[in-house]
């Protein structure tokens, strides 16, 4: 799953257009989910840069993101498996 999330990252690196975070977490979102992987796709913000956010969580839980208390993610909408949670493990 990490080598699909760099693949992404490196295409987006070379794409003429937009390649922003919703775009990427879509796009990670639907590869996992064509391959019969339990993801989820969130959208939300992350309160630290008060920024809106979006990426794909797993198991071992969000994806290509810096996790952890001091960076913490709050859902708005999500997709996908019901058995996961889009916000940090720790704070649940």
């Amino acid at each position: 799953m990490h080598r699909l999330a760099a693949a992404r990252d490196w295409v987006a690196g070379h794409w003429p257009g937009r390649a922003a975070r919703l775009e990427n977490s879509l796009a990670t979102y639907l590869a996992l989910t064509l391959r019969g992987r339990h993801t989820r796709w969130c959208i939300g913000v992350r309160f630290t840069l008060a920024a809106s956010h979006a990426w794909t969580t797993t198991a071992p839980g969000p994806l290509g993101e810096s996790t952890g208390l001091d960076r913490p993610l709050r859902t708005t909408v999500s997709v996908g498996s019901p058995y996961l949670t889009c916000e940090n493990e720790e704070e649940s």
